[in-house]
């Protein structure tokens, strides 16, 4: 995983991703970082990676309520297969993330 400080659009972080050999790029954490940094807030990332770096997300929705996210869809049909996909690792990534912090938590 690289990071960035910045946003990447889909063709700059395969680029990335290209030229330093990494699977994903990590685009959050060095906000986060930066956020924590003057307080002496100490930072561990631990990332479930959604998308790597050769794959598409959709736009982000306006709304998350069920009105929002069914006109949102009936507005994109052609893009039904990639909604359904990310949902899909969506849920895998936070199974797992789950799993892992269920173990991790009671031992700090």
């Amino acid at each position: 995983i690289v990071s960035s400080s910045q946003v990447l659009g889909p063709t700059e972080k395969a680029a990335l991703g290209r030229d330093e050999r990494a699977s994903a790029v990590d685009m959050e954490t060095s906000s986060l970082r930066a956020w924590a940094e003057p307080a002496g807030v100490p930072v561990l990332a631990i990332r479930a990676v959604l998308d790597d770096v050769g794959q598409r997300l959709p736009p982000p929705p306006s709304g998350e309520d069920a009105l929002s996210l069914a006109a949102y869809a009936l507005a994109r049909p052609f893009q039904l297969p990639l909604m359904i996909a990310t949902g899909l690792r969506a849920r895998a990534a936070m199974s797992n993330l789950s799993a892992f912090l269920k173990e991790l938590l009671p031992r700090l």
